[in-house]
């Protein structure tokens, strides 16, 4: 098979795999961020905010997922 032709196929059919790896690493990073927050409102003992932010860091961690 002529190399031409193998590079335009792979043009069609290929994708590069990094940029779903940097939206992943970014939701990653989100989700540390916002469970930094829930540890210090743990400590602080407001539960009701360490529930929101658990909440977010599921939606998070789903989203990063998808």
């Amino acid at each position: 098979m002529k190399r031409e032709y193998i590079r335009s196929v792979l043009n069609i059919f290929a994708k590069s795999p990094f940029r779903s790896l940097v939206m992943h690493a970014n939701k990653g990073g989100e989700a540390v961020r916002k469970l930094n927050e829930a540890l210090q409102a743990y400590c602080a003992g407001d539960m009701e905010r360490v529930g929101e932010l658990c909440r977010d860091i599921d939606n998070i961690e789903h989203e990063a997922d998808v």
